[in-house]
This record gives C-alpha cells, structure tokens and sequence, in this order.
C-alpha cells in the first residue's frame, strides 16, 4: 500500500494534479472519512486478512473479494440512503451464492496427491500386473 500510494503521489504530482488542489474544498467530513478508511480500511482489515490467511484456506479467504461490495451496498442503503434497486439484489443474490459454493465445496476433504511411482491408467503398462511383496518375503 505505501508503494501505491508512492507512486500514485509521484504521478499526480508529474501530472500537475497538485497545483491544482485546494485545501479549501477539504472538510471535516472528509478528513474524518480518509482516517476512518486509513484506520479500519486499511489497518484493522489487512491485519484481519492477513491472520484469515494463516488460519483458513485460500479458497475461503479469497471469497472476501466477492463479499465486501455486497456488505458495501447495503450499508450505503442502510446509511446514506442509496437505493436498492432489482438488478443490484440479484447481483447481491448471486454474489452471495457463489460464495456458499465456494464455502461449501471448500470444506471437502482433498483427495490424496497420485503416487508418481504407479503407472499411469492410460499407458500401456496399466495393465500389467504388479507384483507385490509380502511383510513375511512372499509374493503376493
């Protein structure tokens, strides 16, 4: 984020974005809603990620990207009054169930790794048999 915001700095700056800004039309407001999104936005939420990543799978983990603009649209409803309109419920709706898939088949057991030293199904040495041996020395 520090590399981001770097560079997104050394542009607005290269592009004249700078001399063009006035502190005038800077409010409380804003300045408060800019420390909110610094302190929990940034802070509070990639520490959280960070540790959701140590401790579930990446599957799981990687749904937040599909939930935070749903839970992002109905707190703009809920507080600022935006509106809800059908085509954003079914977004929201199918947003929602992709992530229960993604949360659902997430947490089936895997399948063991293929064990590399047996032949493979469709060679032609798939067929043969194997001879295997026993604990006491015999063939089996």
């Amino acid at each position: 984020m520090i590399c981001g915001g770097a560079l997104l700095l050394i542009v607005s700056v290269s592009t004249g974005e700078a001399g063009r800004f006035e502190w005038s039309n800077v409010s409380v407001r804003s300045i408060l809603a800019w420390w909110y999104l610094v302190i929990f936005g940034a802070i509070i939420a990639f520490t959280a990620y960070v540790w959701l990543v140590r401790v579930c799978s990446p599957s799981l983990v990687g749904t937040y990207a599909f939930v935070n603009p749903v839970i992002a649209v109905f707190l703009g409803s809920a507080f600022v009054g935006e509106e809800l309109n059908f085509r954003t419920m079914c977004g929201a709706a199918v947003i929602v169930a992709a992530v229960a898939l993604v949360v659902f088949f997430s947490n089936r057991p895997a399948k063991p790794p293929l064990d590399r030293d047996e032949p493979e199904l469709l060679s032609s040495s798939a067929c043969t048999p194997k001879v295997l041996e026993t604990p006491s020395g015999g063939i089996q």
